[in-house]
C-alpha cells in the first residue's frame, strides 16, 4: 500500500537520533522550516521586483533549508530516510551540533539580510534571529560536548592502556566494538570521567567508523589525533 511504501515503522533511527531529545528535534526542525519559509518569502519577492541576484540567494536558503529538514525531521519515511544516510554519509558535519549550529547562523544572516533587501522589515528580524538563535545555541552545546569528549581522552590518557585492551574489557563482542553504553561504562568506571547517555551516543557517532559501535582501530586513531568536533 501507500502507506507502507512511504513510512516504515521498523526503520532503525542513527544512533544520534535515537539520543535525541523530542523536543529538541523539533526546536531545529522548526529553525529548519522557518529557513524554507524565509526562503520562499524571499524568492516571491525576487521575482516580483525582477531580481535575480535575490532569486538565487532565495533559491539557496530553500534549498539548504529543505535539507537540514530532512536532518532533522522527527518521523522516518522511507524515502526520507534514505535521503538522511546519503547526507550523514557525504554531508557528514551537518550532523554534528556544531555544523549544524555554523549553518544555522549562517542562513540566519542571509535570510535577514536578504528579507530586510527586499522590506520585508518584521519577517526579517522575527526569522532571522529566531534561526540565529537556534544556531547560536547548537554552537554552544557542540562546544560542550567537544570539551566533555576531550576530557574523556585525556582522562584515556593519565590512566593508559591500549585500545585493544579497553575493547577487550569493555565490550560484550569485542569483534563489534564498544557499544555508547559499554563506551560510558569504560568512561565511568575506568577513567573516571561522567556523562549522560544521550552524550555517548553522540560521542559513538562522532568516533566510530561503523554505525553504532567504536572500534579499537576508531579508538586508536581517536587517542593519536586532535579534539573531535561535535
Amino acid at each position: 500500500s501507500l502507506a507502507a511504501f512511504m513510512y516504515d515503522p521498523l526503520a532503525t533511527p542513527s544512533p544520534v537520533e535515537s539520543g535525541q531529545p523530542e523536543w529538541h528535534r523539533w526546536v531545529v526542525f522548526g529553525a529548519a522550516c522557518l529557513v524554507v519559509l524565509a526562503g520562499v518569502a524571499s524568492l516571491m519577492g525576487s521575482l516580483s521586483s525582477f531580481d535575480p541576484g535575490h532569486a538565487i540567494l532565495s533559491l539557496y536558503l530553500t534549498v539548504f533549508g529543505a535539507v537540514l529538514m530532512v536532518v532533522e525531521v522527527p518521523a522516518l519515511p522511507k524515502i526520507i530516510y534514505g535521503w538522511k544516510s546519503h547526507i550523514h554519509k557525504y554531508a557528514r558535519f551537518l550532523t554534528r551540533f556544531v555544523g549544524r549550529g555554523a549553518a544555522f547562523l549562517f542562513l540566519g544572516a542571509t535570510a535577514l539580510g536578504t528579507l530586510w533587501r527586499l522590506r520585508f522589515y518584521v519577517s526579517s528580524i522575527v526569522l532571522g534571529l529566531a534561526i540565529i538563535a537556534v544556531g547560536g545555541a547548537m554552537v554552544f552545546l557542540g562546544a560542550v560536548k567537544t570539551s566533555a569528549l576531550a576530557r574523556a581522552k585525556q582522562a584515556w590518557r593519565e590512566q593508559g592502556g591500549t585500545s585493544e585492551s579497553v575493547v577487550q574489557r569493555w565490550a560484550q563482542a569485542p569483534e563489534r566494538g564498544l557499544s555508547a553504553s559499554e563506551f560510558r561504562q569504560a568512561c565511568v568506571e575506568g577513567w573516571g570521567c561522567n556523562f549522560s547517555q544521550e552524550d555517548a551516543l553522540h560521542f559513538v557517532d562522532a568516533l566510530g567508523s561503523s554505525g553504532g559501535a567504536i572500534s579499537a582501530k576508531d579508538l586508536q586513531d581517536w587517542q593519536a589525533g586532535g579534539f573531535v568536533l561535535l
